[in-house]
């Protein structure tokens, strides 16, 4: 994941269109990061870093983004070193995954490539 411009990038997963719930998984090219839970157009902050030295800051600037899920605890990583844990997610919704660009302050453009997915063993 690559932010052009703007604040941040990241990945939602466990989309639920029918209940208009969603995790968003999130890194700033300020080296900030935050995981939220949307529903609706509420968002509750779970967890959030003001900078780390794990995310390649600036423009320009390529990133590895990767959310694993086992049992009810979540796995952020950035470039693959975890940067934060979280227990108590609930995914009994189930959901889908997508690619997110969030504008906080300023129009926001992400280039993502080679993403995956897939079901761990």
């Amino acid at each position: 994941m690559t932010i052009l411009k703007g604040d941040r990038g990241g990945l939602a997963f466990l989309v639920n269109n029918a209940q208009k719930t969603f995790y968003y998984f999130g890194i700033g090219q300020d080296g900030s990061y935050i995981l939220d839970h949307f529903k609706g157009e509420e968002a509750t902050i779970l967890l959030k870093g003001d900078a780390s030295t794990l995310i390649h800051t600036g423009f320009n600037q390529p990133n590895l983004v990767a959310v694993v899920l086992t049992g009810n605890n979540v796995d952020l990583y950035v470039n693959m070193q975890l940067i934060v844990h979280a227990s108590n997610i609930d995914y009994s919704q189930g959901g889908v995954v997508g690619l997110a660009a969030q504008d906080r302050t300023r129009p926001t453009e992400v280039v993502f490539n080679d993403a995956k997915i897939w079901p761990l063993p």
